[in-house]
């Protein structure tokens, strides 16, 4: 069962989808950011939000608060009724949404995300040093502090536990999501933009001029992009985060003894 599916259970049914795209798809430009966990999303797609023609950007398929409550508190029974509402809410030139894997697979079963959005345009977010990531989720998840404020302490410790298993578990989660990404770009014979989290934190201009000309925007330059400072997020490392990473390095590879020099008669 998809997690979408508690909230409009007719997704479950197999031709759901395959019904809602012959009567109803999203004409305007669509830029859909696919990310997983700890890629720096927020903070970037922060902002890009209402600005350049873009929508409002959130996950519109995050059944854990944000769909659900706007589902809710409108009375939208179906996900045809959900769309229509987003469609006609959200205010821009372009429809602008990020969404994870988990919670985009509902469409990848079937060629339907074609019709509803046939103006979509991928850019991936990914993140290079996936050790760093998993330890960065571990932590997010942990303490569920996801966001730290730019004026926040950044040596405030967080009273976390090691655990090596855990982390090991949320690796290999990214690994799948990165690898379920790639293997839906390579069916749909997509190259999507690619930025790195790495490269964003001390490019962000040049990455959210690289996203609006990618999504079609003209006449933008880089002196008219936002610095990564105009956001209202900083970062989540520190002190004790970087001890623990440095930890789970050790143990994840841990140093080969050097072998003995024989002596030599000199």
């Amino acid at each position: 069962m998809f997690e979408i599916s508690r909230i409009f259970p007719e997704l479950e049914k197999p031709n759901a989808l395959r019904e809602l795209a012959g009567s109803f798809s999203v004409t305007r430009p669509v830029v859909i950011f696919a990310i997983s966990a700890r890629v720096g999303s927020t903070g970037l797609l922060s902002l890009l939000s209402c600005k350049f023609g873009f929508s409002f950007i959130f996950e519109i398929f995050n059944p854990r608060g944000v769909a659900d409550a706007i589902a809710r508190d409108n009375n939208l029974p179906t996900f045809e009724a959900y769309l229509r509402h987003i469609d006609r809410t959200m205010i821009g030139d372009i429809l602008a949404f990020k969404v994870s894997w988990n919670d985009f697979e509902f469409l990848d079963q079937s060629d339907a995300f074609r019709a509803i959005f046939p103006n979509v345009k991928f850019i991936y977010l990914d993140r290079v040093d996936l050790e760093a990531q998993a330890m960065s989720l571990y932590i997010a998840s942990t303490t569920q502090v996801w966001h730290v404020p730019l004026d926040a302490n950044k040596q405030e410790q967080p009273d976390l536990k090691y655990d090596r298993y855990r982390i090991d578990g949320l690796l290999r989660h990214l690994q799948a999501t990165k690898m379920s990404w790639m293997k839906f770009f390579g069916r749909n014979k997509m190259v999507p933009l690619t930025l790195y989290y790495e490269a964003i934190r001390t490019c962000a201009q040049h990455a959210l001029l690289a996203i609006c000309k990618e999504s079609g925007i003209q006449n933008v330059t880089l002196d008219d992009m936002p610095d990564w400072q105009d956001g209202k997020f900083g970062l989540t490392s520190n002190d004790g985060t970087e001890a623990l990473l440095r930890q789970y390095l050790a143990d994840r590879y841990p140093r080969r003894p050097q072998a003995a020099v024989p002596a030599t008669n000199g």
